[in-house]
């Protein structure tokens, strides 16, 4: 499940919402991260951090994030 241009919630909602949607269907959060954009003359840079749920909610709710990821990661299974 992806959410683009999504003006009318904010990330901390959608985060809850992924969250929910995972425990919906009883599958565990395994992995999360974010993207860090940095613009230079080079160009623009995108960078994936990889973090705990917990760092990424704090961050999320000091506005330092709002494009993450949640994984359920298992092995045998591609995504």
């Amino acid at each position: 499940m992806a959410m683009y241009d999504a003006s009318d919630v904010t990330p901390l909602e959608a985060c809850n919402v992924g969250e929910s949607f995972f425990d919906a269907i009883g599958a565990s959060i395994t992995t999360t991260g974010y993207y860090t954009y940095k613009n230079d003359e080079d160009g623009l840079h995108v960078d994936w951090i990889e973090t705990s749920l917990s760092d990424l909610k704090s961050k999320i709710v000091s506005k330092e994030v709002t494009a993450f990821r949640l994984y359920s990661e298992q092995n045998g299974y591609s995504p």
